[in-house]
């Protein structure tokens, strides 16, 4: 939610969940916020199945839809239930917190009580350990969905989402972005001469070397697909794009990928079109790529290892 929204909205969220909270438990029940994102509620005399038909009740108080930056979505708390002898209150806390990690590695969003635990699994660090594994796991997972695995550059579907995160936000903040849409010259000419792995080796030296020319972190190079590369560039005015691209289009060439294997071989070129999305020229991002992808084929029909603006 921090991430994603910012400290405020986690913050409404976090006082929602509380109310919410309060609501699921019985009235004489204590609720207490541990720190963080965990909370613990505190009964008096209840057994085990009491207990966890409160804990049943507080997950789908907390589940119900809340508003979060202006749309409804769904808010989970994963929660363990455990009984705390008289004389040793902290175990009974410890156990609940162990219940609890092992329910979020069952499945988020349940109730796990203490005659559930699997012993097996050890302790709260075990737990933790598990968990840290999926997820590590599933970000890894996630990384290779969004990343071309020749170049190593972020892939057609990372583009699509990044260009509209940077569309939206240049709506909104009135203000421009840029689009370099790429393609190697006569790359069919390299990989017929040299190749197929010849021509990946060029694909990635070109990936890195068009990473390269970027000016910052905030414009990132994707591969589109085949050897077309299409760059972002958000807070960029067309001066600037101008220039990037034409950097862009010099670093290719300074790579020195030949296309024969011959000492007398001209290497590899870029040709490329740009277009500038500007608030007071309201456009679609499709449209603003498919400018981009207009330009880049005029590019190559005025003969190509040049840039035009779309």
């Amino acid at each position: 939610m921090n991430d994603r929204f910012g400290h405020g909205a986690g913050d409404e969220v976090l006082r929602t969940v509380a109310d919410r909270i309060r609501t699921g438990s019985p009235a004489a029940a204590s609720v207490v916020r541990v720190g963080g994102d965990e909370f613990a509620v505190l009964l008096g005399d209840c057994d085990l199945t009491a207990a966890a038909a409160v804990a049943r009740s507080i997950a789908a108080a907390v589940a119900e839809p809340m508003s979060i930056h202006g749309s409804l979505r769904v808010v989970t708390v994963t929660i363990g239930v455990a009984r705390t002898p008289r004389s040793r209150a902290h175990d009974g806390l410890a156990v609940a917190d162990t219940c609890m990690y092992q329910a979020k590695v069952r499945a988020r969003g349940g109730v796990l009580t203490e005659d559930q635990l699997d012993e097996r699994r050890g302790g709260r660090h075990d737990v933790v350990q598990q968990l840290h594994q999926l997820q590590d796991q599933r970000d890894a997972l996630a990384v290779r969905a969004i990343t071309d695995e020749l170049t190593g550059l972020p892939n057609r579907r990372a583009f699509d989402g990044a260009l509209l995160r940077v569309h939206a936000e240049a709506e909104r903040e009135g203000r421009p972005y840029a689009v370099v849409y790429l393609d190697l010259d006569r790359f069919h000419d390299l990989n017929r001469d040299r190749g197929d792995a010849a021509g990946d080796d060029a694909l990635r030296t070109c990936a890195q070397a068009l990473t390269g020319a970027c000016r910052t972190a905030a414009d990132v190079v994707y591969r589109k697909g085949g050897e077309e590369l299409v760059a972002l560039l958000p807070g960029t005015g067309r001066t600037e794009a101008r220039v990037v691209a034409e950097r862009m289009r010099l670093a290719v060439i300074a790579a020195g990928v030949p296309y024969r294997d011959d000492p007398a071989s001209p290497v590899v070129t870029v040709s490329g079109g740009y277009i500038c999305f500007e608030p007071d020229l309201p456009r679609s991002a499709d449209a603003v790529v498919a400018a981009a992808n207009r330009a880049m084929v005029l590019a190559k029909e005025q003969g190509r290892n040049r840039i035009v603006e779309g």
